[in-house]
């Protein structure tokens, strides 16, 4: 009877745990990502065409996939922060993310001719911009750990990777309003190697701070 009774009592408390972490987590993720976005774009400011970017389909669509795999990831880890343990349901957002990104890479190399691809590949600023984006996404990823050092999150390694890999999707879209590439080829590449380094920071992170 009292194991019930136990059982009643934390599925009531859960609810009021998980927005409570939520707004703990929205908090100190909002003020780390606006004080890095503050301080790179008054070091580097906005894209060097002003606003008229806005109106080039590929600037549009870069931060269109940006926006999405920021969602995609922040639902997962949010997901993985709790006493909860992540399933493969949890991981639909980020199936459509990797669809939509294929689909992306697909217009792009229907649309260009083979010879410009290494071109696009490589872009013009590839080791700004992996230097960039975990720099970035550092101050993003310890805010986000220390949070979640007080959530006893299931399964800290995983934890730690989803946080690492939101913190660089947050930083991707920070430097993304700055960085002169746009083509699905150079994100995927560049971003993507940044963000997997905060991925591998997140995982040593979660393993190290998040047992409990």
């Amino acid at each position: 009877m009292q194991t019930e009774r136990l059982v009643e009592i934390l599925s009531h408390d859960l609810p009021r745990h998980s927005h409570s972490l939520s707004a703990q987590m929205v908090a100190g993720i909002g003020a780390a990502t606006f004080g890095v976005a503050a301080i790179f774009l008054g070091l580097y400011g906005w894209r060097d065409v002003g606003f008229e970017v806005l109106g080039l389909p590929r600037f549009v669509a870069k931060i269109t996939l940006v926006v999405v795999l920021v969602a995609a990831l922040w639902s997962v880890a949010r997901r993985a922060a709790g006493p909860i343990r992540v399933t493969a349901r949890d991981l639909r957002l980020l199936k459509f993310v990797f669809v939509t990104w294929v689909v992306a890479l697909m217009a792009e190399a229907f649309v260009t001719p083979p010879n410009d691809w290494r071109h696009l590949f490589m872009g013009a600023n590839n080791l700004f911009c992996l230097m960039a984006i975990p720099t970035i996404g550092l101050p993003i990823l310890i805010a986000t750990l220390a949070i979640l050092r007080q959530a006893a999150p299931a399964n800290p390694w995983l934890a730690g990777a989803l946080s690492g890999a939101f913190s660089g999707s947050v930083a991707s879209l920070i430097y993304a309003v700055h960085c002169p590439d746009d083509s699905p080829f150079f994100i995927s590449v560049w971003y993507g190697l940044g963000i997997a380094a905060l991925t591998i920071l997140g995982l040593i992170g979660g393993r190290s701070l998040l047992k409990w």
